[in-house]
């Protein structure tokens, strides 16, 4: 061997393994940023979102008919409310109700006096003010009818 002959080396392979730990640093790398990019948008639309429905009030079934055309009619007592009670809150719940409980029609009340009322004429003479009192509204086929007896 001379002096100038160049000494051929065995060219070192390359790792797969540092170089696949690489790639993948990068992607999740890029993935993070890309994400925090995109959750603050919805953090945006989460703070300006309607907050969530209320719950339903305490309420209680008196009495719950299926009748022969299919539908289901039911009278429903919810004595934390009024005939003062705004409209749009009396449909709102009215219907809500009316879901989680599987009918379509049904009349409301907050005292049992009115429903006694609504369906007895003798006690409706008994208690000649019962409905106008307590008589909160109907559904029929989920559409709101506000009661005569409410003062507007």
């Amino acid at each position: 061997m001379t002096g100038k002959e160049k000494v051929k080396r065995k060219a070192r392979p390359i790792t797969w393994v540092p170089m696949g730990l690489l790639i993948i640093f990068g992607i999740v790398v890029v993935v993070l940023i890309l994400s925090e990019k995109e959750v603050a948008p919805i953090k945006a639309i989460a703070q300006t979102e309607k907050p969530a429905l209320e719950e339903l009030p305490s309420y209680q079934i008196l009495d719950l008919t299926d009748r022969l055309d299919g539908k289901r009619d039911a009278d429903v007592l919810i004595v934390s409310f009024s005939t003062t009670t705004p409209r749009e809150k009396r449909e709102s719940v009215f219907k809500r109700i009316a879901k989680k409980e599987g009918f379509t029609e049904g009349s409301f009340y907050c005292t049992v006096d009115a429903y006694h009322a609504n369906y007895s004429d003798s006690y409706s003479k008994a208690h000649p003010r019962a409905l106008e009192e307590g008589y909160l509204g109907r559904l029929e086929g989920m559409r709101f009818i506000e009661s005569s007896y409410l003062r507007e």
